[in-house]
């Protein structure tokens, strides 16, 4: 429709797949046979399913609250980035944005309704590396939601109905600490996460190559939420 590329080497990529020659998906097929590049094929994508399309350049600046919603595993595993939280939703860029597994894992993770938009898959590479900063990202993000929580006064209740611990765990810092835990887990290739709380304080070690290394943990109001999570 766009006149990016003609019928006859959309029928040649078509009859490829249909062939069994690919398994790909025909817009990967048009890239790969050079008939269009991947802004072409995000484009039309854009107008098909009458979903936005994002220029994913420098002016692409998502905080790290917003990045940390999304763990790195899950951002490279179905090629999406975060790119906006607002009023109960979070805007992803995304390769495929019929993609309904990674629409509901992040739905799931998140606690949020996920607005599409459709990007290059090379330009939401280029952003994960560029967001995703492996230690430095994770131990300062860890380390701020610490701080941001022991600023609070209130303290959590001794006693909590299993109503309100769902409430809590679904609190945008105990989400984001819970992420951060695990995205720290799956970088390290840690076999487990321990939890020790004490009277006033909480520890949290992963073992990593059969040894307990300490990690940021959070406040101990935090503990119940967190664990519930």
């Amino acid at each position: 429709k766009s006149g990016k590329i003609t019928v006859n080497q959309l029928d040649k990529a078509l009859e490829k797949q249909k062939g069994g020659a690919s398994s790909e998906p025909i817009g990967e097929l048009l890239v790969k046979m050079k008939y269009a590049s991947h802004k072409d094929v995000a484009l039309g994508l854009s107008e098909q399913l009458n979903i936005p399309y994002v220029e994913l350049n420098e002016n692409v600046k998502p905080t790290q609250e917003e990045i940390s919603l999304i763990p790195e595993a899950i951002a490279r595993r179905f090629h999406v980035i975060p790119l906006k939280r607002e009023n109960g939703t979070i805007t992803v860029g995304m390769k495929d944005p019929l993609d309904v597994e990674a629409i509901d894992t992040i739905r799931s993770l998140t606690k949020l309704e996920v607005a599409r938009a459709v990007g290059t898959d090379e330009k939401i590479l280029e952003l994960i590396n560029k967001f995703y900063r492996d230690e430095e990202y994770i131990e300062s993000n860890l380390r701020d939601i610490a701080d941001e929580e022991n600023g609070k006064s209130d303290a959590a209740p001794e006693t909590i109905d299993a109503e309100q611990l769902r409430i809590l765990a679904n609190d945008v810092p105990v989400v984001r600490l819970v992420n951060l835990l695990l995205l720290q887990a799956i970088r390290d290739r840690a076999s487990d996460i321990h939890f020790e709380p004490a009277e006033h304080d909480v520890t949290i070690r992963i073992r990593v190559d059969g040894r307990l290394m300490e990690t940021t943990p959070p406040p101990k109001n935090m503990y119940k939420a967190v664990v519930t999570r």
